[in-house]
Protein backbone atom coordinates (compact mmCIF):
# COMPACT_ATOMS: atom_id res chain seq x y z
CA UNK A 1 0.00 0.00 0.00
CA UNK A 2 0.88 3.54 -0.93
CA UNK A 3 -0.13 4.87 2.55
CA UNK A 4 3.03 7.15 3.97
CA UNK A 5 3.73 8.15 7.66
CA UNK A 6 3.14 11.44 7.87
CA UNK A 7 2.02 12.66 11.60
CA UNK A 8 2.04 16.02 12.42
CA UNK A 9 2.60 17.21 8.82
CA UNK A 10 0.26 20.30 8.24
CA UNK A 11 0.10 19.83 4.47
CA UNK A 12 -1.57 16.36 5.11
CA UNK A 13 -3.73 17.63 7.63
CA UNK A 14 -5.33 20.05 5.60
CA UNK A 15 -5.77 18.13 2.08
CA UNK A 16 -6.98 15.24 4.48
CA UNK A 17 -10.05 18.07 6.07
CA UNK A 18 -10.75 19.04 3.05
CA UNK A 19 -11.11 15.64 1.92
CA UNK A 20 -13.68 14.16 5.01
CA UNK A 21 -15.39 17.70 4.22
CA UNK A 22 -15.60 17.50 0.87
CA UNK A 23 -16.85 13.40 1.44
CA UNK A 24 -19.54 14.65 4.11
CA UNK A 25 -20.69 17.51 1.63
CA UNK A 26 -21.65 14.37 -1.12
CA UNK A 27 -22.95 12.39 1.66
CA UNK A 28 -20.76 9.79 0.99
CA UNK A 29 -19.85 6.86 4.10
CA UNK A 30 -15.95 6.22 4.65
CA UNK A 31 -16.98 2.66 3.76
CA UNK A 32 -17.97 3.98 0.28
CA UNK A 33 -15.02 6.44 -0.97
CA UNK A 34 -12.82 3.52 0.44
CA UNK A 35 -13.79 0.74 -1.63
CA UNK A 36 -13.81 3.37 -4.39
CA UNK A 37 -9.91 4.46 -4.13
CA UNK A 38 -9.01 0.56 -3.02
CA UNK A 39 -8.21 0.98 0.54
CA UNK A 40 -9.19 0.66 4.05
CA UNK A 41 -11.87 3.12 6.36
CA UNK A 42 -9.07 2.67 8.70
CA UNK A 43 -6.78 3.85 6.08
CA UNK A 44 -9.30 6.69 4.95
CA UNK A 45 -9.64 7.68 8.23
CA UNK A 46 -5.71 8.04 9.03
CA UNK A 47 -5.82 10.43 5.88
CA UNK A 48 -8.89 12.34 6.88
CA UNK A 49 -6.95 13.50 10.18
CA UNK A 50 -4.00 14.47 9.02
CA UNK A 51 -2.17 10.98 10.79
CA UNK A 52 -0.85 9.55 7.52
CA UNK A 53 0.00 10.73 4.08
CA UNK A 54 -0.63 8.80 1.17
CA UNK A 55 0.97 8.57 -2.75
CA UNK A 56 0.04 10.53 -5.57
CA UNK A 57 -1.77 7.94 -7.45
CA UNK A 58 -4.20 7.53 -4.07
CA UNK A 59 -4.03 11.36 -3.58
CA UNK A 60 -5.26 11.75 -7.18
CA UNK A 61 -7.78 8.65 -6.91
CA UNK A 62 -9.20 10.12 -4.05
CA UNK A 63 -9.85 13.48 -5.93
CA UNK A 64 -11.60 11.84 -8.28
CA UNK A 65 -13.69 10.40 -6.22
CA UNK A 66 -14.68 13.43 -3.97
CA UNK A 67 -14.94 15.30 -7.60
CA UNK A 68 -12.67 18.21 -5.56
CA UNK A 69 -9.67 19.09 -7.69
CA UNK A 70 -6.37 19.09 -7.30
CA UNK A 71 -5.66 22.38 -7.02
CA UNK A 72 -7.90 23.18 -4.77
CA UNK A 73 -7.61 19.66 -2.31
CA UNK A 74 -4.21 21.36 -2.03
CA UNK A 75 -4.41 24.98 -2.08
CA UNK A 76 -3.70 26.73 1.18
CA UNK A 77 -1.89 23.31 2.45
CA UNK A 78 1.27 24.08 3.93
CA UNK A 79 4.12 22.39 2.96
CA UNK A 80 6.80 21.93 5.47
CA UNK A 81 10.34 23.30 4.40
CA UNK A 82 12.51 22.93 7.37
CA UNK A 83 13.78 19.78 6.13
CA UNK A 84 17.73 19.75 6.49
CA UNK A 85 19.99 18.38 3.82
CA UNK A 86 20.52 15.01 4.59
CA UNK A 87 17.01 14.93 4.82
CA UNK A 88 16.62 16.35 1.68
CA UNK A 89 19.08 13.64 0.00
CA UNK A 90 17.50 10.80 1.91
CA UNK A 91 14.47 12.06 -0.03
CA UNK A 92 16.20 12.51 -3.43
CA UNK A 93 17.68 9.03 -2.76
CA UNK A 94 14.17 7.43 -2.12
CA UNK A 95 13.13 8.91 -5.01
CA UNK A 96 15.51 7.75 -7.37
CA UNK A 97 15.13 4.30 -6.04
CA UNK A 98 11.62 4.28 -6.82
CA UNK A 99 12.24 5.53 -10.21
CA UNK A 100 15.09 3.23 -11.10
CA UNK A 101 12.77 0.95 -12.86
CA UNK A 102 11.44 2.99 -15.05
CA UNK A 103 11.15 3.14 -18.78
CA UNK A 104 12.28 6.42 -20.04
CA UNK A 105 9.09 6.96 -21.36
CA UNK A 106 8.05 6.61 -18.13
CA UNK A 107 9.80 8.69 -16.57
CA UNK A 108 9.19 11.62 -18.69
CA UNK A 109 5.53 10.80 -18.07
CA UNK A 110 5.94 10.86 -14.38
CA UNK A 111 8.23 14.20 -15.05
CA UNK A 112 4.94 15.94 -16.39
CA UNK A 113 3.02 14.61 -13.86
CA UNK A 114 5.45 16.13 -10.97
CA UNK A 115 5.40 19.36 -13.41
CA UNK A 116 1.72 20.04 -12.95
CA UNK A 117 1.69 18.54 -8.88
CA UNK A 118 4.08 21.42 -8.10
CA UNK A 119 2.46 24.34 -9.81
CA UNK A 120 -0.52 23.06 -7.33
CA UNK A 121 1.80 22.91 -4.43
CA UNK A 122 3.44 26.11 -4.93
CA UNK A 123 0.09 27.99 -5.07
CA UNK A 124 -0.62 26.50 -1.64
CA UNK A 125 2.59 28.38 -0.03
Amino acid sequence: MDIEKNAGNHFWKECGRKMAERRKELGLSRNRVSEAVGISEKDLGQIERGEHGCGLPRLVALSQVLNLPMDELTANAPVQTDSTPEQRQQALDRLNALFSGCTTEELESLFQLNLDLMKYIKRAR
